[in-house]
């Protein structure tokens, strides 16, 4: 009986030796009614291991996450030595002249679309931002055609090993949406070693996204219309899905190929809507079949093609 216990404690501690518990990165989202908040778990750097769970792609949490500009704030905390501050200007300078499209200017806290703080409890205790995290996009809109980030938050509590800015570049990355690869030598690994470089594909997608011009993009949603003799009933939501607000928007309604009325919609955020509602509007004789809307903006748009539309009475 003694040898069987002897031989089951020596089972149990190899198999507690054998164990290596990594935390990996997650993407969550907790969703309010226009903007959501995402949460990002903590990885553990400077651990390298053959086995991940990660893509074998590049991937991002949400497809056609980015910011709204090319142009795009930061705010470095003080808590940031200066060896940490010098890394992470290093990584946005490296961001900015790969992609040789995007780039960064300093903002004050409040501001910045991107906030970078040096230490564990830099941003906890602020509400909806990552509890344990190291980098990631905190609250973005989600359009149906670009989902927006307006705010990142990155920590970088690891002291750095590495001359080039590996962990800053990672988690900046995080911010732009960007998910983890299983390709040791790339960024986007999960595990750290000083020799990663940006994936070839991230640049890439970069380019692509924020090659598209920062524009709103208006169009029709939830029409519907009827008519009571020569009265036009009429309720209508446009809704701007693109990357900046639309300016003096109206709406132009249309009835036998002549203009009838103009209304003011004003400013429609991008990410937002404007709900129209008219009631016995009079048109010119009960004879009326179709009534033709159009959206109207003071500045040019992604796609003007969605702008008329047609219906039936």
């Amino acid at each position: 009986m003694g040898v069987f216990n002897i031989l089951g404690m020596a089972l149990l501690l190899a198999i507690a030796i054998g164990l290596i518990v990594v935390e990996m990165d997650y993407a969550k989202q907790n969703y309010t009614p226009n903007v959501e908040n995402l949460k990002i778990d903590n990885y553990n750097p400077f651990v390298t291991t053959p086995a991940v769970s990660a893509s074998d792609k590049v991937v991002q949490f949400y497809s056609n996450l980015r910011f709204p500009s090319e142009k795009i704030s930061y705010f470095i905390n003080s808590n940031c030595d200066s060896k940490k501050n010098s890394q992470i200007i290093k990584a946005l300078n490296i961001l900015a002249q790969e992609s040789k499209i995007i780039s960064f200017y300093s903002a004050d806290e409040k501001n910045a679309e991107i906030v970078i703080g040096c230490s564990k409890d830099s941003y906890e205790t602020e509400k909806n931002s990552f509890i344990a995290g190291e980098g990631g996009p905190t609250n973005y809109i989600n359009s149906t055609l670009y989902p927006i980030i307006l705010r990142g938050k990155v920590i970088l509590y690891e002291e750095t090993k590495c001359d080039y800015p590996v962990t800053e570049l990672h988690e900046l990355l995080h911010v732009f949406g960007f998910d983890h690869i299983n390709n040791s030598q790339m960024i986007m690994y999960p595990y750290v070693n000083c020799e990663q470089r940006i994936n070839p594909e991230v640049t890439s997608e970069l380019i692509r996204l924020y090659s598209i011009p920062s524009l709103p993009e208006l169009y029709f949603e939830n029409v519907s219309g009827s008519k009571d003799r020569k009265y036009l009933n009429l309720s209508v939501h446009v809704n701007n899905k693109g990357l900046a607000d639309a300016d003096k928007v109206s709406l132009e309604i249309y009835t036998n190929g002549e203009k009838l009325e103009t209304y003011d919609l004003g400013e429609i955020e991008y990410g937002a809507g404007s709900n129209f509602f008219v009631g016995n509007l009079e048109m010119q004789s009960s004879t009326v079949k179709s009534v033709k809307l159009v959206i109207v903006s003071g500045e040019r748009e992604l796609d003007n093609n969605n702008n008329v539309l047609e219906m039936s009475l």
